[in-house]
């Protein structure tokens, strides 16, 4: 007796569906790729509005004799690390717009509480930013799809492509001397975006704008922290 392949697909989605939830899990899949050379020294950070945060600063940063100071800050453009990788959901138009969107506001920040350098060098801090994941993921099921990477497309995800999308983002960032490239600062961000509603709603600046603005605040808020402190001294 053969199955028709139309039954035959339909009941191994709904094997799968059965073995998904029984694995749904909350847990935050580590995404360690290499853009930060040590993230076992990292610390997390405990932040109000519940976005996820570990960072590790240099003690030359924190010693009490001499600490190192910036008197500018020279900020590097926005990077897609290791690469991006459009798709249906992502595509390269959406990939530039978060790209410039944060650019522009992450120098409007940092230049309300430092000077902006155009130049790298003794004094200068160098900021790199990089965008290393945008992890696309069933709602209350086990992640599917990876972005900027690659996607996983299965039959599973045909199956149930009117299920929301939840969007997760993560922010790496470094700090450097600008006058011998050692590291000072390093910090992982990772927050949600907006969801999609299904498999072929694209993922656009409205989806993340408010994850965006809310790092870019609190960056405002730990460079004036930091700046207040350094005067005190």
């Amino acid at each position: 007796m053969e199955l028709n392949s139309t039954r035959f697909i339909s009941i191994i989605s709904l094997l799968s569906l059965s073995f998904l939830s029984g694995c749904k899990s909350t847990e935050t899949i580590e995404v360690k790729n290499g853009f930060i050379s040590n993230y076992k020294q990292m610390e997390n950070i405990d932040r109000e509005d519940g976005t996820i945060q570990q960072r590790w600063v240099s003690r030359k940063l924190t010693r009490k004799i001499k600490p190192l100071q910036p008197q500018s800050f020279f900020i590097k453009p926005v990077i897609y690390y290791p690469n991006l990788t459009v798709n249906d959901q992502f595509n390269q138009k959406s990939a530039n717009m978060f790209k410039t969107y944060f650019d522009t506001q992450l120098k409007t920040v940092v230049a309300k509480h430092f000077p902006i350098s155009t130049t790298m060098g003794p004094g200068v801090f160098v900021l790199e930013p990089a965008i290393t994941s945008m992890r696309i993921s069933l709602e209350d099921l086990s992640p599917l799809e990876v972005l900027p990477f690659k996607a996983v497309i299965s039959g599973i995800n045909y199956a149930i492509g009117g299920r929301d999308r939840d969007v997760e983002v993560r922010l790496e960032s470094k700090i450097k001397n600008g006058a011998n490239n050692d590291i000072l600062v390093t910090s992982v961000l990772r927050g949600d975006a907006l969801q999609l509603e299904n498999d072929t709603e694209k993922l656009d600046k409205t989806h993340v704008k408010a994850l965006l603005d809310s790092w870019v605040k609190q960056w405002d808020q730990d460079l004036a922290k930091y700046k207040a402190n350094i005067e005190s001294k």
